[in-house]
């Protein structure tokens, strides 16, 4: 039974944000609960807003490995996947 196309794509927005977070903390080494919430707000007007960016979200969400539901629970819960 599979995850359907809107979850994984919520789930991969939500690793994307995470890795935005990471990217901010490894560049200026400090990451405020207020960044975190201008990081995740940004993000959320490019996907809202832009039809081209939310469905380029989608397509990946139905494309690409790491977007599936193995390599997201990978992202999640630190598992490997292999494909």
């Amino acid at each position: 039974r599979g995850i359907p196309l809107p979850c994984q794509a919520l789930c991969g927005s939500a690793a994307v944000i995470g890795c935005l977070f990471i990217d901010r903390w490894l560049e200026y080494g400090s990451l405020s609960l207020l960044e975190c919430a201008e990081i995740a707000k940004n993000y959320s007007k490019e996907i809202e807003y832009s039809e081209e960016n939310l469905n380029a979200m989608l397509d990946a969400a139905y494309e690409l490995a790491g977007m599936s539901a193995a390599g997201l629970k990978g992202v999640f819960l630190g598992e490997a996947t292999q494909k």
